[in-house]
């Protein structure tokens, strides 16, 4: 779910899958944008419409049999996919509107085990270790909605219908060589969003905080 530059799906094939489906969205205009919605809305990962560039290189590069999805996570169904052995998704739901009622259309695709790696608010993780809470940004222009805490994560996967096997962190997810360089002291005093300050101070820095959890489908009643 949301294959990006398909990274896991080609590390999933290399270890002997047998058959892997990528899903992410070619229109930059579909993603869950706040209103008002930009103009010309930009891909995050290359600012243009399409496939991935650095997918699609990859793919030839590996002779990859990988089949790409242009698709809404909301809209999965096992009528227009079937079912998988193991689904993953990480760094997406920080990006959804609603990640519940993705995580629910997971849910009628998994016919084995879930993985979900997601980003994490380590302050309401470290303020409230026992209550469900997440941070909403959806500010104008960028397609990032909540950042739950780890307790929160947990309840949004078995608000889905999830039952959850194995689960661990934080741990921290390095910015790789494509990301901006960090902020100098200077330009980060000039922001005016907390929220960016603490990102451009810290988390740039650091890493980006996450947790796992390892599911499968509950049972029906």
């Amino acid at each position: 779910m949301g294959t990006s530059d398909g990274f896991w799906a080609f590390e999933m094939e290399r270890r002997g899958a047998s058959q892997v489906v990528a899903l992410d969205i070619d229109d930059p205009a579909d993603y869950d944008w706040p209103e008002p919605r930009p103009e010309r809305p930009a891909r995050p990962a290359n600012q243009e419409p399409g496939v991935n560039r650095c997918f699609a290189h990859a793919h030839s590069a590996l002779g990859s049999r990988v089949e790409r999805v242009d698709l809404r996570v909301y809209d999965l169904s096992p009528e227009r996919l079937g079912s998988f052995d193991f689904v993953f998704m990480g760094a997406l739901a920080l990006h959804l509107r609603d990640p519940i009622g993705a995580f629910g259309a997971i849910r009628s695709v998994t016919g084995g085990q879930f993985l979900s790696a997601e980003h994490i608010s380590m302050s309401m993780t470290i303020t409230r270790p026992t209550t469900p809470a997440a941070d909403l940004a959806g500010e104008r222009g960028i397609p990032r909605w909540w950042t739950p805490n780890i307790v929160a994560h947990r309840r949004m996967l078995t608000a889905a219908g999830f039952e959850i096997v194995d689960a661990g962190g934080p741990y921290l997810v390095p910015f790789g060589d494509g990301f901006a360089p960090p902020l100098g002291l200077r330009a980060i005093l000039r922001l005016r969003s907390p929220r960016q300050i603490v990102f451009h101070a810290l988390t740039r820095r650091t890493g980006a905080p996450c947790a796992w959890a390892l599911c499968r489908p509950g049972l029906v009643p």
